[in-house]
């Protein structure tokens, strides 16, 4: 029998909404760039160029599994709603900073696709690095919640960030 949705479900639910929408947006990009850089198609891809986004797409991973889901850890004492507050709050601030980072890979590649020849595929070797970046970090998970929860609960004090997002305990 599942148990049934915490009082943070709609925040979560927002959560992922917007993630959500994010998702998307590398998915238009390249639809939009097909249209303006459509003409490259047949140019050679510059391979030293997708081997940079894709070296970046793994710096940035890198840089995401290190630094990604810390927080400011909370201290002891505080009440139940305001460890919840808080919790809540620092879990949306990491996850922007998350995404600001898994954005990098297509934001160069547009960049890059401009300078260069063969600039379509450049997009969309940027637009599939960012979107594995996307789903593996910055969707709103059990595995992300239970991270950035870890990294709140250094001090001991618990987060309480599973029920302030609506996820079972």
């Amino acid at each position: 029998m599942s148990t049934p949705p915490g009082p943070g479900a709609n925040h979560l639910r927002q959560l992922r909404v917007m993630v959500g929408a994010l998702l998307a947006a590398p998915v238009v990009i390249v639809v939009a760039m097909w249209f303006v850089l459509g003409h490259t198609l047949t140019d050679p891809t510059p391979w030293p160029f997708v081997i940079a986004v894709v070296v970046l797409g793994l710096v940035g991973e890198v840089v995401l599994r290190t630094f990604g889901y810390r927080t400011v850890v909370l201290p002891r004492g505080l009440s139940s709603a305001d460890t919840m507050a808080r919790s809540r709050l620092s879990y949306q601030a990491a996850l922007f900073r998350r995404m600001s980072v898994a954005e990098l890979p297509m934001l160069i590649a547009l960049a890059l696709s401009f300078v260069t020849y063969g600039g379509f595929y450049l997009v969309l070797f940027g637009a599939a690095v960012t979107l594995n970046l996307l789903v593996v970090h910055v969707w709103p998970s059990q595995r992300s919640v239970d991270r950035t929860a870890a990294s709140l609960e250094l001090d001991g004090a618990d987060s309480h960030l599973r029920e302030a997002l609506g996820l079972p305990r």
